[in-house]
């Protein structure tokens, strides 16, 4: 055997080698975490070292083999904070964020090199394209008539005499219950939901990106919705409009065989007022234009635009660091008119 190859196949494999280990660390994931639950990560190989860059006191971690342990010491925690973990050849970053709500994703599986390859690809392609801009969300409309023409009324209907929680004496600030915060910032988070959501959709229809991170993106997707239990989305078909369960219809998402797919959101409207519900939720419509674009497998170009429907959910909560919290979820979305071609 040529010792000279041989040499030079052994310099040219150590140089590759931390592309490859590289490409398998994790940057910039974010863990919710409290100090009631403990997230848990598993790794391929043996955690050797654990560096938390906040002070120490805010975070409790236990490292046991390929398992770290990870949770808040204290409601008052400081966060954002990152954790930065070695393992075998690998260095991960992860963000903690200090979260007193209600916590359900707390077990994160990256216990092979695959999981782990398949969660950095998830990563990639989630962070590759920017959202797009916002959309201008149109304020509700003050003409009676068109405030009532939402399509549907609220599953849970408001109680009698609830009142819009746009102040009449500051339209620019919303109160709900004994909080106030700006019009201005709670548009501005509908948009991201909207925007989020068709980023996902680009994801799950473009079939170039692996299945692994397109199961990932329906799960990602889903914690934009309210209940993923209930949440429903008309669809309308050959045989008309119906309803099924958002994760059906995001599951679908991933049967349609276009190329260079493109979800678009835009023309935001508000068709009804913010008003208290009885289960202590805060719920309304927004319009939206919903544009599918791609390339069908004859290289006919396709379009799809969708006049929709979301009704929009304010959950407000109490954090002991923070005070009040509040924050924006998608309820059930439904068809007002569409047009293909």
């Amino acid at each position: 055997m040529n010792h000279k190859i041989v040499f030079a196949t052994i310099v040219l494999n150590l140089l590759l080698l931390p592309c490859v280990v590289r490409s398998q660390e994790i940057s910039g994931d974010t863990l919710r975490v409290s100090e009631s639950i403990a997230n848990m990560i598993v790794f391929p190989d043996s955690i050797q070292n654990v560096d938390l860059l906040c002070s120490k006191e805010n975070y409790d971690f236990i490292p046991d083999n390929r398992k770290l342990k990870v949770k808040a010491a204290t409601p008052t925690a400081v966060s954002p904070c990152s954790i930065v973990v070695n393992e075998g050849n690998r260095t991960h970053q992860f963000v903690l964020i200090l979260d007193n709500g209600p916590i359900t994703d707390v077990y994160h599986d990256y216990g092979s090199a695959e999981k782990l390859k398949n969660r950095v690809e998830f990563l990639k392609t989630r962070n590759a394209k920017p959202a797009p801009a916002p959309a201008p969300v149109q304020p509700a409309p003050t003409n009676s008539a068109q405030t009532n023409s939402a399509p549907v009324a609220p599953t849970d209907q408001a109680p009698a005499g609830a009142v819009s929680v746009v102040s009449s004496a500051d339209p620019s600030v919303m109160v709900l219950g004994d909080l106030t915060i700006k019009r201005d910032e709670f548009e501005k988070r509908i948009t991201d939901k909207l925007n989020l959501l068709a980023q996902d959709m680009t994801i799950l229809i473009d079939h170039s990106n692996p299945t692994t991170v397109r199961n990932q993106t329906v799960d990602a997707a889903m914690k934009l919705f309210n209940d993923d239990t209930s949440v429903k989305v008309q669809v309308k078909g050959k045989d008309g409009i119906k309803t099924e369960p958002v994760k059906t219809y995001l599951n679908k998402l991933k049967l349609l065989n276009y190329s260079k797919p493109a979800v678009k959101i835009g023309n935001i409207q508000f068709i009804s007022d913010i008003k208290l519900q009885p289960d202590g939720t805060y719920a309304g419509y927004v319009t939206y234009i919903q544009v599918i674009t791609g390339i069908r497998g004859d290289k006919v170009p396709y379009k799809d635009t969708t006049k929709k429907t979301v009704r929009i959910i304010i959950k407000v909560w109490d954090d002991v660091k923070n005070g009040k919290m509040w924050d924006v979820y998608l309820g059930d979305i439904l068809v007002e008119d569409t047009s293909k071609k």
